[in-house]
């Protein structure tokens, strides 16, 4: 099997299992039964949303540290925090002390955060320029896939005795361990040499100009403020479907929710196995789609509100969206910036959707008051910031002369090869 093949394999095996701490969304509510009395509502929410936010900084991070570190080694660590989390939870339980929740859901936001970027970095370091985005976005596919599976089995590990079997469901982390083996064996230690700044002096040269390292990075920053607003708009539909379903329009219940948020996982898993199409047919253009995908859902959802269906075809376009034009930019990102700025440059855009995510709630207060405020207008607002992204990207993608992700060879693998 060639090295590249294996690394590949390596990521897509490890990808399986690095964001299972998702189950904690399917058995919160146990954990508020077993700590209800004693601890304050808010600081049990935070064995959900800590990881989110350790994760930002996480992602940051793991660039400049990829820099200097082995990014094998690195991944390994990210997985075996991970296995903490769950040997934590499994083993404290319902008992306490609830510190060693929180600080296990620091030990899976810091590997949240650090493996997306460490996951991307190396099939950008062992895949040629057509074949990157296509394997980070079945990475990513894959990574959803893991977390589906294991919410669907731990909810029903959790629910038995009336739900006092939920540390049970952590049980599952055990998976973790023969995935973080097959990886250790397959993935290469040592990286092999990127062209990626001969791709970005190449496409200079193509321009008709001297390399710019200053004018490329301002391009990326501006790429990286391009998809923290689009990750703003796709936050109103991710942060508001229950509100959305069950408050404002009485639609159905939280089940209903919760079938939304599955065709928006779904969605972003299809588009992640089916990106080389979607490359191959709209090319330079695919992170002008992707974002105008993202606003029509937002219009559908705050057009349609007598409905389900309104809800649930936004939510496949939104999750269809972002996980189209991602993949997609973090390739282009790696072709057009020097090789020693790689790192930060993938880590940064990554973080921008986590900080993107982190910031739309303040975000939809303040671009939501020309719309008449509320709930309809933080969703009218975000279709429009969604669109206003997706021209702006015109000039960002489109007018850019570079050598990387072009439409894939003929010998692109499939989804399930390497």
């Amino acid at each position: 099997m060639k090295t590249e093949s294996k690394a590949v394999i390596a990521v897509y095996i490890i990808s399986s299992v690095l964001i299972l701490h998702m189950v904690t969304g399917a058995l919160l509510t146990y954990i508020f039964k077993a700590y209800g009395a004693t601890v304050d509502t808010n600081t049990i929410i935070l064995v959900m949303t800590l990881p989110s936010l350790v994760g930002i900084v996480g992602t940051i991070a793991a660039g400049p540290l990829a820099m200097v570190l082995n990014k094998k080694m690195m991944l390994l660590v990210c997985a075996g925090l991970l296995f903490a989390y769950f040997a934590m939870l499994a083993l404290v339980g319902p008992n306490g002390p609830f510190w060693v929740l929180l600080l296990a859901a620091v030990f899976a936001g810091i590997c949240q955060g650090g493996s997306v970027t460490l996951t991307s970095l190396i099939i950008g370091e062992f895949s040629p320029p057509e074949k990157r985005a296509p394997r980070m976005a079945r990475s990513g596919a894959i990574m959803n896939i893991g977390a589906a599976v294991i919410n669907i089995v731990g909810g029903m590990i959790a629910s038995g005795n009336d739900g006092a079997d939920w540390p049970k469901a952590y049980y599952l982390g055990v998976i973790i361990i023969p995935a973080m083996i097959l990886f250790f064996i397959l993935m290469p230690s040592k990286s092999p040499a990127v062209p990626t700044e001969a791709e970005h002096v190449a496409a200079e040269a193509a321009a008709g100009t001297p390399p710019s390292t200053a004018r490329t990075l301002i391009r990326v920053v501006l790429m990286d403020l391009a998809i923290m607003l689009a990750a703003v708009a796709y936050a109103a539909f991710i942060l508001n479907v229950s509100t959305h379903i069950v408050d404002v329009y009485a639609l159905g219940d939280s089940s209903h929710a919760g079938i939304a948020n599955a065709i928006s996982t779904v969605a972003g898993v299809a588009a992640g196995f089916t990106l080389p199409i979607w490359i191959k047919l709209f090319k330079n253009w695919l992170v002008v789609v992707g974002y105008a995908v993202i606003a029509l859902g937002l219009v559908f959802m705050g057009a349609m509100t007598t409905s389900l269906v309104g809800i649930f075809i936004c939510g496949a376009l939104v999750g269809f969206g972002l996980n189209m034009a991602s993949p997609y930019a973090i390739s282009v990102i790696m072709g057009v910036t020097p090789a020693k700025f790689v790192p930060i440059a993938v880590s940064l855009f990554i973080g921008a959707i986590n900080l993107g995510i982190f910031l739309a709630p303040y975000i939809h207060k303040v671009i939501s008051m020309p719309f008449g405020g509320g709930h309809a207008g933080m969703v009218w607002s975000s279709a429009t910031l969604a669109a206003v992204v997706a021209v702006a990207s015109i000039f960002l993608y489109v007018t850019l002369k570079k050598p990387s992700a072009p439409a894939p060879s003929a010998s692109e693998p499939s989804p399930v090869a390497a």
